[in-house]
């Protein structure tokens, strides 16, 4: 299964050539390649969070029946998964681009986390959507970002608490700071004292210390 880094690599690719497909009117994949974004945004959080669980990734942790046989498909499972890790918003916005992306590779309206088929497209995909069409899908993936915590989970995983701890233990920080935190200045922002709050202190000093070997530094709210 690839790890942190690679997935937000391959997200932040992704979310590059959506831009440049729009540039060059290939709507329909740039809405595709949107929701390939969003599910490495995912994948990527999900691997930070549960790094020591095989929930740290969606084909790994499907539950199966009494006779080994899955009981979802991964893009339900992962969808089910999105619902319980992320706040509604960010769940609307994956729900929204998965459907829009489906319409465009198989010329179906999806209604529902279910997918199923309401009714066809009339005309092509590369015909049927527009920039604007793209340019929403894009807006959704934001969306799903900031309700992910994506920019914080970076600044978690830069930090490399596993050098000051054992990784259980860096797990256990790390799903606090997302659980408390939205952004990486929010952290920041909430000083020691923020820490103390949620964090025991041999935690709070194994952070501060990873915060000060990647040179950062708390700040002062704006």
């Amino acid at each position: 299964m690839a790890e942190f880094r690679v997935h937000i690599t391959q997200a932040k690719y992704n979310e590059g050539l959506a831009e440049h497909l729009l540039d060059n009117s290939y709507h329909d994949w740039a809405i595709t390649v949107c929701f390939y974004a969003a599910i490495h945004y995912f994948e990527a959080r999900l691997f930070l969070e549960y790094s020591e669980n095989p929930r740290k990734h969606t084909d790994t942790s499907i539950p199966v029946d009494q006779n080994g046989n899955q009981e979802n498909t991964p893009h339900r499972w992962r969808s089910d998964l999105v619902r319980r890790v992320c706040p509604k918003s960010a769940y609307k916005s994956f729900i929204n681009l998965k459907q829009i992306s489906e319409w465009s590779r198989y010329l179906i309206q999806t209604s529902g986390s279910t997918g199923s088929c309401s009714n066809f497209l009339p005309e092509p995909a590369h015909l049927y959507f527009s920039s604007e069409d793209v340019i929403r899908a894009q807006r959704k993936l934001q969306e799903m970002k900031v309700g992910c915590k994506v920019d914080l989970a970076e600044l978690i995983h830069e930090l490399e608490l596993e050098q000051s701890t054992d990784v259980l233990t860096a797990t256990i920080i790390s799903q606090k700071l997302l659980q408390n935190f939205g952004t990486p200045e929010e952290l920041l922002q909430g000083g020691r004292q923020g820490l103390i709050r949620i964090l025991w202190i041999d935690a709070v000093e194994i952070l501060e210390e990873r915060l000060a070997a990647k040179g950062y530094g708390f700040t002062k709210p704006t």
